[in-house]
């Protein structure tokens, strides 16, 4: 076998075995479905800080997900991480406007707007997103 073939053939495997690499890092991804119901399941357990670290897991991998944003922001609301709630609400919204208005009555982001946080008066909220609803009480 010539040097030639000898470095092709090298260079094949090492291709071969990158495609490998790829392939197994792509299997560890998270589903975003599965890690979202996952995530409720370990919230309904009272497995809140597990819930959090898979959301946060499943936003880092799929940063266009704004499910992932606004069910990480549940949690970190009832976390009492308002800071980090508020970025991923915003985040969520920003990707889709519908859950400005789901924010405003989800009992689980309750604790967000009575924070007295930056930024989380509803009002202000609402109209920075250019939403008509009312808060809910």
């Amino acid at each position: 076998m010539s040097a030639t073939a000898v470095l092709a053939l090298g260079a094949g495997l090492l291709l071969a075995a990158g495609l490998a690499r790829a392939a197994r890092q792509r299997a560890r991804r998270l589903d975003p479905r599965a890690a979202l119901a996952q995530a409720e399941t370990l919230r309904q357990r009272g497995q809140l800080a597990e819930a959090r670290a898979l959301l946060t897991r499943a936003a880092r991998e799929h940063p266009q997900d704004s499910a992932i944003h606004y069910r990480l922001a549940c949690c970190l609301t009832l976390s009492r991480d308002f800071r980090t709630a508020l970025a991923h609400l915003k985040c969520a919204c920003d990707l889709d406007a519908n859950w400005a208005v789901s924010a405003m009555h989800d009992p689980e982001l309750r604790g967000l707007w009575q924070s007295g946080a930056p930024g989380t008066r509803p009002s202000q909220w609402l109209a920075a997103r250019g939403a008509a609803v009312r808060p809910a009480a």
